[in-house]
């Protein structure tokens, strides 16, 4: 299956967190005259492969969904998925409310916005915008209920299987969950602790290799759900 823009778009926002690992020259234990730029390359590097992952996970939406966007009009509305159907429209609502699309503050000036809101719910139109994270990180249970919410359950145990394939050794669903909660705290201590002493070349040059696989996997089943998603709901 060919993939979608947004997985080849992290793809080249991941290079910029490769090309800091292969800056990287200092072997372990750091020197003293070393350890400020090691620290300051992986440090950079944790970062950015995560804020390249999360971006990735918001685009899932953006990039699969437009097919429903698109071909609302020949879509029966009360066949999507439960729980989509709810994100769609309380969801809409909440980001028009709150005015999440602009900068005003006042609540005069969000009436037009909530107005296109209600706009969208009556015309049973998708909004891709209620399925994105919304700033929060990518940890595995925001995963887990961003594919929830498009029908598909325990998504980690669907990977699994592909995963161990991928990754050359056989591991246990709880193994992907946790190293991906460990890529996410090590990005948090790094952003909100100035943390990055702990870090290794080889704890990056492993994460890189486990998030390209996790985001390959996660694009082809968001995509394959979606169409099954359009399929279903089309209107003969």
């Amino acid at each position: 299956m060919t993939h979608s823009t947004a997985y080849f778009d992290f793809l080249i926002s991941l290079m910029f967190a490769r090309e800091l690992t292969k800056l990287d020259n200092y072997n372990e234990p750091l020197l003293p005259k070393d350890r400020n730029l090691a620290i300051g390359l992986r440090g950079g590097a944790a970062i950015l492969m995560v804020a390249s992952f999360e971006s990735f996970l918001n685009s899932l939406p953006e990039t699969h969904i437009d097919i429903l966007i698109i071909n609302y009009s020949t879509i029966d509305f009360s066949k999507l998925p439960e729980k989509m159907q709810t994100t769609n429209v309380f969801k809409t609502v909440e980001l028009a409310m709150k005015n999440k699309f602009g900068a005003v503050t006042q609540k005069i000036d969000r009436i037009i916005g909530i107005r296109n809101a209600c706009r969208i719910i009556l015309k049973d139109q998708i909004n891709y915008n209620a399925f994105i994270l919304g700033g929060k990180n990518p940890r595995p249970d925001v995963i887990s209920n961003c594919f929830k919410i498009i029908g598909k359950r325990k998504i980690f145990e669907k990977v699994t299987e592909e995963f161990q394939k991928k990754w050359g050794t056989k591991v246990p669903t709880q193994f992907i969950k946790d190293k991906l909660k460990e890529i996410v705290n090590r990005r948090n201590e790094v952003a909100h602790k100035s943390i990055a002493s702990r870090i290794t070349k080889k704890d990056l040059i492993e994460s890189i290799k486990f998030l390209k696989i996790m985001a390959k996997l996660l694009d082809n089943i968001y995509k394959k759900k979606i169409y099954k998603i359009y399929s279903k709901a089309k209107i003969p």
